[in-house]
């Protein structure tokens, strides 16, 4: 394999066996724990622990409940699509167009707003 060559890992099947736990240790921090049952047996599933930083799992709990909180689904609107979850862009990003086109409806409606409002008589 050439080292020039991009490689990409695509999860195929998800499992939801790594549990995360906190530690104030610096030093303890980035340890991962393997459930010693399937350590040597191929017929028992693996389950992980990892060691993160309180700061760090905080963070992470924020980004999943804004995920589920913040209204109309717009917290995926600019996150990368495909590539927020998978780790694969597909090139299905929001363009700057579409930015262009809000700031143009903004300054419109309050070009609109200046025009039609009275301005007040001194």
């Amino acid at each position: 394999m050439n080292h020039t060559e991009e490689v990409h890992e695509n999860p195929t099947l998800l499992k939801d066996n790594v549990r995360l736990f906190t530690v104030d240790d610096v030093e303890k921090e980035g340890i991962l724990y393997m459930n010693e049952e399937a350590f040597y047996n191929k017929n028992v599933d693996p389950q992980y622990a990892l060691s993160v930083s309180p700061h760090i799992y905080r963070k992470m709990v924020d980004e999943v409940n804004d995920s589920y909180s913040i209204p109309l689904g717009l917290y995926f609107c600019c996150h990368g699509g495909d590539g927020a979850h998978t780790g694969i862009a597909h090139d299905d990003y929001v363009d700057i167009e579409v930015a262009y086109a809000l700031a143009g409806i903004f300054f419109f409606i309050i070009i609109l707003l200046v025009w039609i409002l009275p301005t007040p008589v001194e």
